[in-house]
């Protein structure tokens, strides 16, 4: 039952998404790539500072001076705000290990989907401060290769282009475990 649930959900979504995927599907048949942009898979993701220091123009940021000229910085902003944008917020993070604390295994999966996506949304290179890390070997650099590099040579997923749009997902599914802490935190009261 619940299979056919879900497959009768996926075909109903494919309908309504075909008109969307069309151009893509297009463009991937004859080889077209309209909408790739060269390096935009480094360029439009997140560094692994934005989940962590607030966006220079959040109003605390902004009214102290310091603080502002720290995050600045180590933010590297310059070549896409709204897909690095990532900061999870550091109340909310502490709200959300509680959560998974005190619920851990109904929040196992949404736990789960945090972390996965949040990889995800840091594209195919590890940055730290705008720039990208790399490892020596035997006197050869190599940059550190994460997850979403591997899944650029799934077919169609390679014309996503922009990893950091995946915060989304990291968003959604960030606010099901911060609202299991606000759950309990309510009940201790």
């Amino acid at each position: 039952r619940f299979a056919g649930g879900l497959t009768t959900a996926m075909i109903v979504a494919s309908i309504i998404m075909a008109p969307f995927y069309g151009p893509y599907i297009y463009d991937t048949l004859t080889h077209a790539n309209r909408f790739d942009y060269p390096g935009g898979d480094v360029i439009f993701c997140a560094d692994l500072l934005h989940l962590f220091v607030p966006v220079p123009v959040h109003p605390i940021v902004q009214r102290i001076p310091w603080l502002y000229r720290f995050v600045t910085g180590i933010l590297r902003y310059e070549n896409s705000f709204v897909e690095s944008t990532v900061y999870l917020g550091w109340s909310a993070m502490a709200v959300a290990v509680l959560g998974a604390l005190k619920y851990g295994r109904r929040v196992r999966l949404w736990g789960t989907l945090t972390l996965f996506s949040a990889l995800l949304t840091l594209g195919p290179l590890l940055q730290i401060g705008g720039k990208v890390i790399t490892l020596t070997f035997d006197d050869i650099d190599t940059a550190v290769l994460l997850p979403y590099g591997l899944l650029k040579i799934l077919p169609f997923y390679s014309l996503g282009r922009t990893p950091g749009r995946i915060n989304t997902l990291v968003m959604v599914a960030f606010a099901v475990v911060c609202a299991c802490g606000v759950a309990w935190l309510y009940q201790q009261l």
